[in-house]
């Protein structure tokens, strides 16, 4: 035979194959339940980027809840498999697997997650204040803004999301470059946080944001925990006042930060374990759930979700996907059929190219991040 030829298979000993596997399959059928014949009944367990933020350049893409209802997933209620139910995995052998013909395509699958994964999805916005030099020396104060994602990530109130949503002026080139030459300052402290859950209301009738419609910074029911150690890398600023590089946050998986809300009554979607990542490969399908164009995105004056499914291109340090990841993606989970979270929605190089952190990077922060919070909010209310 010569290399890469696909061997020949006789009509008899197709006729065989088929019959051998048709007779046994029958034979089966007769003596065995259908869960053991065609395996346990699955279940399903339903568990970047930023909008660019207005007035300077963007680098980036920009008490118990109840659990979720599952569906068992079953070929037959009846005690045996019916005739067609086992031609049809005679059929499925014969292509090469054994695949449950009443189980779910991804597709219909992410349909059946998407009502319950929303209940743990908040819409992002932050603003900042910074100051720029005058020709005269005086000092002139502006105010950005920027939209994105999170997802609750634990059932105390934990929230993941993006750091290039929570401090946008780590990762612009241009405001970096100004910042380097003493031209603008960052007023940090002038940093205000707002999310809102999926459907509930965000905007005023101007498409204006409500802080205290949702959580807040400013209101004291939303907390910056933890941002995962800053990582720089030298770019060459965009500004005409600087002609060298200058240092700004790396587009890499230091980009993560975990938020607080002061509720425990939104789910937490499901973190993909190690061994679930080491399944991971390439066209696997995933779902992303956030809020492309922030704001922008919005017809009305709550937060609807946005939901959209594709493939991973492939699954090495990062995730690449062919999920449609659009500015307000930021912060997202990309999410496998099965519910489980393997990644965030973090970048984009194009339309059908985007980028994920791996969930394991956040896992870490996340867990770390909830020592450090249960022990400094303990250390606040303690009696002195």
């Amino acid at each position: 035979m010569k290399s890469g030829s696909i061997p020949t298979v006789s009509a008899f000993a197709l006729c065989c194959g088929v019959g051998a596997t048709l007779g046994l399959a029958l034979w089966a059928s007769n003596a065995t339940p259908p869960s053991t014949l065609f395996g346990t009944p699955t279940t399903l367990v339903p568990v970047v980027s930023g909008e660019r933020p207005t007035g300077f350049r963007s680098t980036t893409a920009d008490s118990n809840p109840k659990a979720p209802e599952t569906r068992p997933i079953a070929l037959s209620t009846a005690s045996s498999p019916s005739a067609m139910e086992v031609a049809t995995l005679v059929a499925g052998l014969l292509r090469g697997g054994a695949r449950n013909p009443a189980a779910p395509t991804p597709e219909e699958a992410f349909r059946l997650l998407q009502s319950d994964v929303e209940k743990s999805i908040f819409l992002i916005h932050s603003t900042f204040a910074y100051e720029s030099r005058d020709l005269d020396g005086s000092w002139i104060r502006h105010t950005s803004s920027t939209w994105g994602t999170a997802f609750v990530a634990h059932r105390d109130g934990y929230l993941m999301t993006n750091k290039h949503l929570v401090a946008p002026w780590k990762f612009d080139t241009e405001l970096c470059a100004l910042v380097s030459t003493n031209d603008v300052k960052i007023v940090r402290e002038s940093t205000v946080i707002s999310a809102w859950p999926a459907g509930t209301r965000c905007l005023d009738d101007k498409k204006q944001p409500l802080p205290g419609t949702g959580f807040s910074t400013i209101a004291g029911t939303l907390h910056l925990v933890a941002e995962a150690p800053d990582s720089f890398a030298l770019r060459t600023g965009d500004s005409e006042r600087s002609d060298s590089a200058v240092k700004v946050h790396a587009l890499d998986d230091a980009d993560l930060a975990i938020l607080r809300i002061d509720s425990r009554d939104y789910p937490a979607l499901q973190l993909a374990s190690e061994a679930d990542e080491a399944k991971l490969s390439k066209l696997c399908p995933v779902m992303t759930v956030g809020f492309p164009r922030g704001n922008g995105g919005l017809e009305g004056n709550r937060a609807e979700t946005s939901a959209s499914t594709g493939a991973l291109r492939k699954a090495e340090a990062t995730l690449h996907v062919t999920t449609p990841i659009i500015a307000g993606n930021s912060g997202g989970p990309l999410i496998t059929p099965d519910g489980r979270v393997v990644g965030i929605a973090t970048r984009i190089y194009s339309e059908t190219l985007g980028i994920g952190i791996r969930i394991r990077h956040a896992r870490a922060l996340l867990e770390e991040a909830i020592v450090v919070d249960r022990i400094t909010s303990a250390a606040i209310v303690a009696p002195k």
